[in-house]
């Protein structure tokens, strides 16, 4: 492990925030133990350099100094050993630094006393604890330090007062207060300095303490929260990466790995290319869920669905944009997923051949019936005298025969087109001569609907993107299904167009419309299901094969009504760009 991991390593660990007060009073003291002895070597050295030099300040000879270091040194090494072994409870570790700072109010006294009492420079040295009270043991601590250090001052200043002053003091500059007046001047400056500090400091100690509670308590709500995205980023099926501004893997979780099947080690701090080369040039606004084929590094190839999407973040100073390129791409395995739709899609296909199989059975009996009768009445024609209104017996059987023949060809027919449609030929077409072959073949072969009103406004020269052949057998079913709805009423039956848009896309809208009695709008969801049908007569597979070859042209068919129209059977099938001419 490097230098540079190992420093971070310390002090990440210095400053993360400690579990408990009792910890934080404990580190605290340790430290105010090493900075009182780092304080008393420098006032040491201080005390040494200004003796050899010329200045008013009075400093006590080298054994005392030595001896006053001294004694510092042990107290605060036998101080941090206390400190180190015991485990004290709160309000004993609370008591011991008070002790400790008491103490350091002790040594200030002695210092100052020892350098000229009311004539020395280091009087201010007694801000130190009662400071470090205030930000250990809070207003409390602080203030019984500020009347510790008072009491201290005012006994130093009563003994220069009573004469009692070390030897060495006539040697120096010093010179003996006069007047008391100037003595309780001097008290009562250092006095109200004292106490001063100590309100400041123990207003700061108590603002701080909370301080460190709350962010204990967010760190607390934080890291829980932290293992909780942790545990759900892992345990999720879902496969989840994201990626930085510059396209870098930075967050893998395990369901990709098993999806993918590379290691977290392998792919975070890549770039998204190297493993992921389909996903890597795909925008974050593409709408919905993508697909696409997969090699995992054991060679399998998988389907994967996946989406994209961008990450809610601040960019990068000096991006050059606003907001973030950073991604979030979800993945799931859905080979197995689409093998079960396969299945079910063909097992749905084989029930609705079976249901198929028995409504054409169930639709042949009633033709095969009739033809049966007429066929065995035609065989004794012989005995079957002419009618007394004229008419032909054979002529009325043979009708039937046809009529129930044609109507057994139509249904075998639909039933050939919905079960197997030929694939899309899609070409540009103009859409107005269709229409016109298609409604006069279709009046010609239908001669009980001569009499039914087909119109159509389309304008000329419209392009269509469609099969031309399944567009007219699309029109050919829903202009039939028209003419039975409007035929007991002679309404008319029209045929319009209309430019949509689609999601952005161009559209082409063809709709059939009729006067009839309508459909049922509970009924409008199920009319396009194979055999559903509420026409005597009919096969109920003409709206579902509309249905069918409208998928299959990626458009879409509704039903409606409206103020003029009834029923108004909807077609919107896509359009590209059209040609010009």
């Amino acid at each position: 492990m490097s230098v540079h991991q190992n420093l971070k390593i310390f002090f990440s660990q210095l400053f993360r925030p400690v579990p408990d007060s009792e910890t934080v009073t404990r580190q605290h003291l340790l430290w105010w133990i090493l900075l009182r002895m780092l304080l008393s070597t420098t006032l040491c050295t201080s005390a040494a350099v200004l003796r050899d030099t010329p200045s008013n300040a009075i400093v006590p000879p080298l054994p005392q100094t030595s001896f006053i270091l001294l004694a510092l040194y042990l107290f605060s090494i036998v101080s941090a050993v206390i400190l180190q072994k015991s485990s004290p409870t709160s309000w004993k570790l609370r008591n011991f630094g008070l002790g400790q700072l008491w103490a350091d109010a002790l040594f200030v006294a002695i210092f100052v006393y020892t350098t000229g009492c009311s004539f020395s420079i280091f009087t201010p040295l007694f801000i130190l604890p009662i400071t470090a009270a205030g930000l250990i043991l809070y207003k409390t601590g602080s203030l019984f330090l500020a009347a510790t250090s008072t009491f201290f001052y005012a006994t130093v200043l009563l003994i220069e007062l009573s004469g009692l002053i070390p030897t060495y003091f006539g040697q120096t500059s010093y010179k003996p207060p006069i007047h008391l007046t100037a003595t309780l001047d001097l008290f009562a400056f250092y006095g109200l300095l004292f106490f001063l500090t100590a309100l400041i400091s123990g207003q700061m100690g108590s603002r701080l303490h909370r301080t460190q509670q709350e962010l204990r308590k967010t760190t607390h709500a934080y890291d829980q929260l932290a293992q909780l995205y942790q545990q759900i980023f892992d345990d999720i099926s879902t496969g989840i990466i994201t990626t930085d501004e510059k396209n870098r893997i930075n967050s893998y979780n395990q369901a990709a790995e098993c999806i993918i099947g590379y290691s977290r080690e392998q792919v975070v701090g890549e770039r998204l290319e190297r493993y992921f080369p389909t996903l890597a040039h795909i925008e974050p606004t593409t709408p919905g869920r993508n697909v696409c084929d997969f090699t995992r590094q054991d060679g399998e190839s998988i389907r994967i669905g996946y989406s994209l999407s961008r990450l809610n973040l601040p960019a990068e100073k000096n991006s050059g944009s606003s907001t973030s390129k950073a991604k979030v791409i979800t993945l799931q395995d859905i080979s197995q997923v689409e093998r079960m739709e396969r299945r079910t899609r063909e097992a749905e296909k084989l029930a609705a051949i079976g249901q198929m199989s028995a409504q054409i059975a169930h639709d042949f009996r009633n033709p095969l019936a009739a033809i049966s009768g007429s066929a065995q009445m035609l065989a004794m024609g012989q005995c079957c005298p002419s009618g007394g209104d004229g008419t032909d017996p054979a002529k009325a059987l043979l009708d039937i025969i046809l009529r129930e023949a044609d109507r057994m060809e139509k249904t075998i027919a639909d039933f050939l087109l919905f079960a197997r449609p030929r694939p899309t030929r899609q070409e540009w077409f103009e859409l107005a001569p269709l229409v016109a072959e298609l409604i006069s073949s279709f009046l010609s072969e239908n001669k009980r609907f001569a009499y039914t009103a087909i119109e159509w406004d389309l304008p000329a020269g419209l392009l269509f993107w469609a099969d031309r052949q399944q567009v007219g057998d699309m029109l050919r079913q829903l202009v039939e299904n028209a003419c039975v709805a409007v035929q007991e009423t002679a309404q008319k039956v029209v045929l319009r167009t209309q430019t949509v848009r689609i999601q952005g896309e161009e559209a082409l809208a063809l709709e059939v419309c009729d006067q009839g009695p309508g459909i049922p709008p509970e009924l409008h969801k199920q009319i396009f299901i194979p055999f559903f049908s509420h026409r005597a007569d009919g096969s109920g597979l003409g709206l579902a094969i509309v249905h069918q070859l409208v998928q299959q042209h990626g458009g879409t068919v509704s039903v409606h009504s409206e103020a003029a129209f009834n029923c108004v059977i909807r077609l919107v099938l896509p359009q590209p760009a059209r040609p010009t001419r």
